[in-house]
């Protein structure tokens, strides 16, 4: 049974950047959605975004610049904060929140549940999708796979989807990151579906506009089921789709 949507368009943060709230009927945690390097490409993750609250899930997807001096640590932390302090009067779950992110967002999510952010407030699950995670995180500098291995802070769940034949960010990337997840005792979820580094968010490349836009090619439907299921099993909704 699909969930009729509510989206809240261009919501203003303190940090000067947007964030759009699709608002499913989920009682589980509100998820926070970064997209990737492009500086404020919010509207990249609407088609996921848009699916996963037609089955319940409620996705705070925010804008933030990854050309700033501090590498988008401002921008990320201040969405977080948002969520975590004004998310009750936009009629979400704020105690409880899924980090996801995609690409160098996803990097960033892992990043935040290995360090922890302020007095030492993690993720409830964290989301990875066509992620890196061999180089420094973008809020602690610190190589992420590392940080996992050096983690002495309790397990967080963690699902990770990556295209097999993506070209931007080797699928070996979050095989090596399941494997470090695993070694420390974190409980992992790896999806691999037959896609790029686009497809998994249900879009692709567009030479002519320079971003990804959004696909009902076959395989890119398929791998956005595998992100769906990812996002769903993060937050416990259950859903028969």
């Amino acid at each position: 049974m699909l969930t009729v949507v509510e989206v809240l368009k261009g919501i203003e943060l303190p940090t000067g950047c947007s964030a759009d709230l699709y608002r499913g009927d989920s009682k589980g945690p509100t998820v926070i959605l970064w997209h990737g390097k492009g500086p404020q490409e919010r509207d990249v993750m609407a088609p996921v975004a848009h699916a996963a609250s037609r089955l319940g899930v409620t996705v705070f997807a925010a804008d933030w610049r990854s050309d700033e001096d501090d590498g988008g640590r401002r921008d990320l932390l201040g969405s977080l904060d948002f969520v975590r302090t004004e998310g009750a009067r936009l009629g979400v779950e704020p105690d409880r929140v899924v980090l996801a992110g995609w690409s160098l967002g996803a990097r960033a999510a892992l990043d935040i549940a290995a360090h922890g952010v302020g007095a030492r407030w993690r993720p409830h699950a964290v989301v990875g999708i066509a992620g890196g995670y061999r180089q420094a995180g973008v809020v602690s500098n610190q190589v992420v796979v590392n940080s996992i291995e050096g983690c002495t802070l309790p397990p967080v769940p963690v699902w990770l989807v990556h295209g097999e034949q993506d070209e931007i960010v080797p699928v070996a990337r979050s095989r090596e990151c399941a494997a470090a997840l695993v070694s420390a005792g974190w409980p992992v979820e790896l999806a691999v579906p037959n896609t790029d580094h686009g497809g998994v968010v249900m879009t692709r490349y567009e030479p002519a506009v320079g971003r990804c836009v959004p696909s009902d090619a076959p395989d890119v439907l398929a791998a956005g089921a595998e992100t769906l299921r990812a996002l769903l099993g993060a937050t416990g909704v259950d859903r028969i789709w």
